[in-house]
């Protein structure tokens, strides 16, 4: 927490600005038991969940689980909606009102989504054995190759005929293969 201009004050500033907002720092750090939701998110066999998102409607600032499941947010009283979702889980959705000085707990239980469907692969979109781009150049096209894992191959010809294959694991090194082979022109 910065508690002034300078992001990291030498240390023989440290205490003087410990002694200055000592008493603001202990209110905030009392907020945390006194103002707002806390609770633990868990699956259908009572497991932590760490990582699920903690979502409250009308408020940018999304946060996450800890290794253990647990969460908190600091929230003035009223009444709010707030969504759980993690990956591969059905999300879940309760209404709360938060009553001011005490923190009100709100624990979620995810469920599992059909795991049938994770794995089921995408089919590749081919359009004449080539993925058309936008405006494809004349020497380059991509091919999708179906593996084990998502890869683009790169094939260009330079003007003396011969061709560059490349196996790449993602866009941004086949987008690096691409210059490297207009460099060549």
């Amino acid at each position: 927490m910065e508690l002034g201009c300078c992001k990291y004050p030498p240390a023989l500033y440290i205490m003087r600005y410990w002694y200055a907002n000592r008493e603001a720092l202990l209110k905030f750090i009392e907020l945390v038991h006194k103002s707002g939701i806390r609770g633990f998110v868990v699956d259908e066999k009572g497991l932590p969940l760490e990582g699920a998102r903690i979502i409250i409607e009308n408020r940018a600032k999304k946060i996450k689980t800890s290794k253990d499941g647990d969460f908190w947010r600091l929230l003035v009283p009223g009444n709010y909606t707030v969504r759980v979702a993690k990956r591969r889980f059905k999300n879940s959705k309760k209404t709360v009102t938060v009553d001011p000085d005490v923190s009100t707990v709100v624990n979620f239980t995810l469920f599992r989504k059909n795991s049938n469907n994770f794995n089921r692969r995408r089919p590749a979109t081919k359009i004449n054995g080539a993925v058309e781009l936008e405006k494809p150049a004349s020497n380059v096209s991509f091919h999708s190759i179906v593996t084990n894992r998502d890869k683009l191959r790169l094939a260009a010809k330079s003007p003396k005929k011969s061709a560059c294959v490349a196996r790449i694991p993602s866009i941004v090194a086949s987008f690096i293969c691409l210059v490297l082979v207009a460099s060549l022109k």
